[in-house]
């Protein structure tokens, strides 16, 4: 199963085909958001799909909503909010699989670790922290591939 990454970041994303990734649901709720924005997932990256840089539009509109799909839970007018950004990237990813209910890794634990410095999508973890997330959210590494 594939999905897409709406990404909006204020530099450029150095993402690579095949490179592994964890899915990172932040907390918008009540409450304090370091207990609950939690690590869910893992998936491995397709492409790369830039939309548009410094303001500039390198994909049209109608053609970025073809690409999102019914791949995003986003609906028209936040696919058009997203899309008024002066960056957009579409980041499309084979879901590889779940920690689990109980298993999630929250932004305390992956702050402790030194896991966790700024904005979600611009931390980029060594293999083995990635493949000690996995472990901590219940996985055992031996059955991913992480290559």
């Amino acid at each position: 199963m594939t999905k897409v990454f709406i990404a909006t970041p204020t530099s450029k994303l150095g993402y690579l085909p095949g490179e592994p990734v964890l899915i990172y649901r932040r907390h918008t709720g009540e409450g304090p958001a370091t207990y609950k924005s939690v690590i869910t997932s893992f998936c491995t990256i397709i492409k790369q799909i830039n939309i548009k840089q410094m303001g500039r539009e390198i994909i049209g509109y109608n053609e970025f909503v073809k690409i999102i799909g019914n791949k995003s839970v986003f609906n028209e007018i936040e696919l058009r909010n997203i899309y008024n950004k002066s960056n957009v990237v579409v980041l499309e990813l084979l879901y590889n699989g779940y920690l689990g209910k109980g298993n999630n890794i929250n932004h305390k634990t992956l702050k402790q670790n030194g896991w966790f410095e700024g904005y979600p999508y611009t931390n980029k973890l060594s293999k083995e922290q990635f493949k000690r997330i996995l472990e901590m959210g219940g996985k055992n590494v031996q059955d991913i591939i992480i290559d």
